[in-house]
């Protein structure tokens, strides 16, 4: 199974802790994650392709997974 990295941050930089990452690959979305004290979250998938970060419902960013992105949380 594959993995993708999200980094999460707030506006003022802080990296951000406990926020529930959704990821959708390709239209379906993966088991959410929960950032951990560093301000990542890892999500496993099975499948490759473009993906959409969503953080309280919102899209804050997209990526080619399997891969790692940057996104903020407000």
């Amino acid at each position: 199974m594959a993995r993708s990295t999200i980094h999460v941050t707030y506006g003022d930089g802080s990296s951000a802790k406990g926020v529930k990452v959704d990821v959708s690959i390709n239209g379906a979305f993966c088991k959410p994650a929960f950032v951990d004290g560093s301000g990542c979250a890892t999500v496993e998938h099975s499948s490759s392709g473009s993906a959409k970060v969503y953080i309280h419902g919102s899209l804050r960013g997209e990526f080619r997974a399997p891969g790692s992105t940057r996104v903020r949380a407000s």
